[in-house]
C-alpha cells in the first residue's frame, strides 16, 4: 500500500537540482530535480523505479537526444517532461500520494514506450479518493498492453501526436483527443499522426513455446503492407538474418493477428520484425529478447577474456539484455539496453579504450544478474 506524503513549509524544505551527463540513480528521482542531458543513453535496473515519492514536487526532464531506459516497472508521483525517448520495459503508472497530482508530457518530437501496462490516475477510493494523474501527449506513445485510464485520471492527446494501445480500459477518467476523433481509443490509435503509419504494432512478444520460439504480433490497421520478414541474431550468430516472411493484409482498420514459430530456437535469441510496404518501402521495429530455459546446471555463464586485458576484450557465454558499466568508485561510465552482444562488446572496448584500471561490469536478463571485474592495463 501506497504511503502518504504530507505539506511541509517551504521554509524548511531544499530542493536540489541535477543535470547529468550519464544516469542519476533510483535514490535521486525520488528527491531530485534531475535533467538528463543529451547526447545520451542510460538506464536503471529494478523491480520498481519511482519518481518524486519523497516531499515536495520534484522533476524529471529528459532532454531532446537522450534515452533514458527503465529495465522493470515505473511509478511517476510528481512530473516529467519527455523531449527525447524514454523506454519503459514493464508497468507504468502515474498517480502521486493522497491529494497531490502527477503528471507526463510528452512533448512534440519526443516520445514514451511502455513494454507494458499503463495506469493514469487511482481508482477513487477510500483514503486514496482524488489522487491524480495526467498525461498529455503531443508527441509519440506507444503502450504495448493495456492504458487504464482511471477516474482519476486525464488523458489529452494533441493533433499532430500520436497514441499507440494494446487495449483501452475507461475507468471513468477524463480522454481528450482531436477533433473528429470521438472514440478513436477503440482502434487503438489517437492523434493526427495515425492516419501517417504504415502499421499500427499493437503489441510484439517472443515466448518459449515446445521448446520453439513463438512469436506473436497484433496490428490496429494497415496502409499498404505488403510483408513482414521475421529478422533474427543469437549470440554466436550476432548479425540480422531473415529467417521468414509472413503477408500483410494491404490496407485495412480491422485488427490483424500474427505469429511464426521458430523451430531452430537452440540459444539465446534476438529477434526483430521488418515491414515492407507494395513500393518497396519498409519499418523496423524494436527488437524482442528470448532467453533459452535450460537447467541451473547447463546455464552458461558470461566470460570476459582476456583479464587482465592490454587492449579489447572479448565476452561469449550467455545472451543479456542490458549492460552497465562502473569504475572503481561505483561511478556510473556507460549504460546500455536492448543490444545485441556484438554491438555491446564494441561500445565497452571504445569506453574502456584509453582507461586503466579496475572496472566492474553489470549484465541483465529477465532472469539473472551477471556481475563481472576486468582490470585494463
Amino acid at each position: 500500500m501506497k504511503q502518504l506524503k504530507f505539506a511541509l513549509p517551504s521554509l524548511f524544505l531544499v530542493i536540489s537540482s541535477f543535470s547529468y551527463s550519464q544516469c542519476p540513480s533510483a535514490a535521486n528521482l525520488n528527491d531530485t530535480d534531475v535533467t538528463i542531458t543529451s547526447p545520451n543513453s542510460c538506464s536503471l535496473t529494478g523491480g520498481t523505479i519511482t519518481q518524486g515519492y519523497a516531499l515536495g514536487e520534484n522533476v524529471l526532464i529528459i532532454n531532446a537526444g537522450a534515452t533514458f531506459t527503465i529495465n522493470g516497472d515505473f511509478e511517476v508521483y510528481d512530473r516529467i517532461e519527455i523531449y527525447g525517448d524514454v523506454i519503459v520495459n514493464g508497468d507504468m503508472s502515474v498517480a502521486s500520494a493522497a491529494g497531490d497530482a502527477s503528471t507526463v508530457y510528452i512533448e512534440e518530437g519526443g516520445s514514451l514506450t511502455v513494454n507494458g501496462d499503463y495506469t493514469n490516475g487511482e481508482e477513487d477510493f477510500l483514503i486514496f479518493a482524488g489522487d491524480e494523474g495526467t498525461t498529455n501527449v503531443d508527441g509519440d506513445m506507444v503502450v504495448t498492453g493495456t492504458y487504464t485510464n482511471n477516474d482519476g485520471g486525464t488523458t489529452n492527446i494533441g493533433d499532430n501526436a500520436t497514441m499507440q494501445f494494446g487495449d483501452f480500459q475507461d475507468n471513468g477518467g477524463t480522454f481528450s483527443a482531436p477533433e473528429g476523433e470521438e472514440g478513436c481509443e477503440n482502434g487503438g490509435c489517437c492523434g493526427g499522426g495515425c492516419a501517417s503509419l504504415p502499421i499500427q504494432l499493437l503489441s510484439f512478444s517472443a515466448t518459449e513455446w515446445n521448446g520453439n520460439a513463438l512469436l506473436e504480433w497484433k496490428t490496429g490497421s494497415e496502409i499498404d503492407n505488403d510483408h513482414f520478414e521475421i529478422q533474427k541474431a543469437t549470440f554466436s550468430n550476432p548479425t540480422f538474418a531473415t529467417i521468414g516472411m509472413i503477408e500483410g493484409n494491404g490496407t485495412t482498420t480491422d485488427t490483424q493477428h500474427y505469429s511464426f514459430v521458430d523451430e531452430d530456437f537452440r540459444e539465446d535469441s534476438y529477434y526483430r520484425l521488418v515491414q515492407y510496404d507494395f513500393d518497396g518501402q519498409n519499418e523496423t521495429f524494436k527488437m524482442k529478447t528470448l532467453i533459452k530455459s535450460l537447467s541451473a546446471n547447463e546455464l552458461e555463464d558470461i566470460h570476459i577474456y582476456p583479464n587482465p586485458s592490454p587492449g579489447n576484450i572479448t565476452i561469449s557465454g550467455a545472451a543479456f539484455t542490458s549492460y552497465q558499466i562502473f569504475d572503481h568508485t561505483g561511478k556510473l561510465l556507460w549504460a546500455e539496453s536492448q543490444t545485441i552482444p556484438q554491438a555491446a562488446q564494441q561500445n565497452i572496448n571504445q569506453i574502456l579504450e584509453t582507461r586503466k584500471g579496475t572496472f566492474f561490469l553489470i549484465f541483465y536478463n529477465k532472469n539473472q544478474v551477471f556481475e563481472k571485474r576486468i582490470i585494463k592495463q
